[in-house]
C-alpha cells in the first residue's frame, strides 16, 4: 500500500480540489484518495455538491461525449489498475477465434461511438448521428410549419403567459438576491426574464434581457457556460449601447466578488467615492 500524506491530502480536498486531480499528484486513482478520505473520517462530496464544480462538469461532459477514457494517459508505472491488468493478463495466449471477437467488437464499438456524418466522438449510443447532426437533420427534414405565419396578438398574449410561468434559475436567482439586498428598499432592479419586457436592437432581433433598471436603462444579463457557448458578450454589449441601454454580462461561474461590479456598473460615482474612502487609488477610466 502506498504511503500518502493524509494531512496533505484533507487539506487539499477541503480546498475544492477534486479527488481525481490530488490523485494524478501521487500517482494514484481518485478512488483511492475517497477511500483514504473516508478512512480518515472526511466527508466526501456527493455528486451533487461536486457537480457544481467546472472541473467535474468538463470532466463528465467528456466521458458522456465518448472522448476521455478511464485509463487515458496512465501506465502500469502511474496507476495499479493498469499495472494489475497486465500482471493478469501477463503470457496470456490469445486463440485466434478470440482475436476475430476481440476485432470484431472494437469495430462495432468504434461504429457506434463515432458520429457517421461528421466523424465527431460520441456517447455509447445506436443513434448513427451525434445530437448536433441529428439536431441539424431534424431541422433540415421537418422544418418548423409556423414559419413565415403571423401571430395575433392574442396568440401573442398567450405565448407571453407562458413565458411568465417560467421562474428564475439558480443563477439568475443569486443576482436577483445580491441586487436586492444592495439596494433595498428599492426594487431598482426587476426581473424580466420571463418575457414580460422584449427589446427590439437594430438588427431587427428582439432580446429579453434578465434585469433591467428601467429609469437609468441599465440591464444585467446572466449568461450560462453551456446555454450562451455561442453568444459573444461584446456584441451584445454593443448592440443595446445602439439602442439606449448599457448592458453588464455576468457568467454564471464567475460570481465571485461580483458586487463591486454591480455597483459599479449601476452607480460608478458613488462607486469611486466608496473607493477613494477605503484609500485605494482606482482611476475612472479603469472602470
Amino acid at each position: 500500500m502506498k504511503i500518502l500524506p493524509l494531512d496533505e491530502l484533507i487539506k487539499k480536498y477541503r480546498s475544492g480540489i477534486s479527488p481525481n486531480r490530488i490523485g494524478k499528484e501521487y500517482g494514484v486513482t481518485g478512488e483511492t484518495i475517497r477511500k483514504r478520505l473516508r478512512e480518515a473520517g472526511v466527508k466526501t462530496r456527493s455528486l451533487k455538491e461536486s457537480m457544481s464544480q467546472l472541473e467535474t462538469r468538463i470532466i463528465q461532459s467528456q466521458l458522456r461525449m465518448g472522448s476521455l477514457a478511464w485509463n487515458k494517459g496512465k501506465t502500469k508505472e502511474t496507476d495499479e489498475r493498469v499495472r494489475a491488468y497486465g500482471e493478469k493478463n501477463k503470457g496470456r495466449i490469445v486463440s485466434l477465434e478470440q482475436r476475430k471477437r476481440l476485432s470484431d467488437a472494437k469495430k462495432k464499438h468504434e461504429w457506434y461511438s463515432t458520429c457517421q456524418k461528421c466523424g465527431r466522438k460520441k456517447g455509447w449510443s445506436r443513434r448513427s448521428r451525434c445530437v448536433f447532426c441529428a439536431a441539424r437533420y431534424r431541422a433540415d427534414t421537418y422544418p418548423n410549419a409556423m414559419s413565415g405565419r403571423k401571430i395575433s396578438e392574442d396568440h401573442l398574449h398567450a405565448l407571453h403567459s407562458g413565458w411568465a410561468k417560467r421562474g428564475m434559475n439558480k443563477p439568475e436567482t443569486f443576482i436577483y438576491n445580491i441586487v436586492s439586498f444592495m439596494f433595498s428598499p428599492y426594487e431598482l432592479y426587476k426581473y424580466t426574464g420571463d418575457g414580460r419586457l422584449r427589446i427590439k436592437l437594430l438588427n431587427g432581433k428582439w432580446k429579453k434581457p434578465d434585469f433591467i433598471y428601467e429609469s437609468e436603462r441599465k440591464i444585467i444579463e446572466v449568461f450560462g457556460r453551456y446555454w450562451h457557448r455561442n453568444d459573444d458578450p461584446k456584441q451584445l454589449i454593443d448592440e443595446y449601447k445602439k439602442v439606449g441601454w448599457d448592458c453588464l454580462v455576468i457568467w454564471e461561474d464567475e460570481m465571485a466578488g461580483i458586487r463591486d461590479d454591480i455597483l459599479a456598473f449601476t452607480f460608478p460615482e458613488d462607486y469611486l467615492e466608496e473607493e477613494r474612502s477605503l484609500g485605494r487609488d482606482l482611476m475612472e477610466g479603469n472602470i
